[in-house]
């Protein structure tokens, strides 16, 4: 699949793309789509900016190694968050972070 993500990927004319396996096929999705993917055993859920919710049955593991280190974080050992929509971060009190979609993380 990362492979084919690259493939997909035009340079810096186009955003990148990631070719996720879902039940009925192969979704395609610009990665600067993904908000954040959540892990749930052999399964990540991939949040999207436009509120989608895509199950695929793949590690999260294997969801990091496909997407660019420089845009995607892993904050806990289930959570990998897009740090392009980072909205606040607050380091004093929980050490927390709030996306622009107004979920909060710690």
């Amino acid at each position: 699949l990362k492979l084919l993500m690259e493939n997909y990927s035009l340079g810096n004319l186009f955003p990148p793309k990631i070719a996720l396996p879902t039940l009925s096929g192969y979704r395609i999705l610009n990665v600067n789509e993904i908000l954040y993917c959540l892990a749930e055993d052999n399964y990540t859920q991939i949040i999207t900016y436009n509120k989608e919710n895509i199950l695929v049955s793949k590690t999260l593991k294997l969801i990091e190694e496909m997407l660019p280190d420089e845009s995607f974080f892993r904050i806990h050992k289930s959570t990998l968050i897009n740090l392009n929509y980072i909205r606040t971060l607050n380091l004093r009190n929980d050490c927390s972070l709030t996306l622009e979609n107004g979920e909060t993380f710690e």
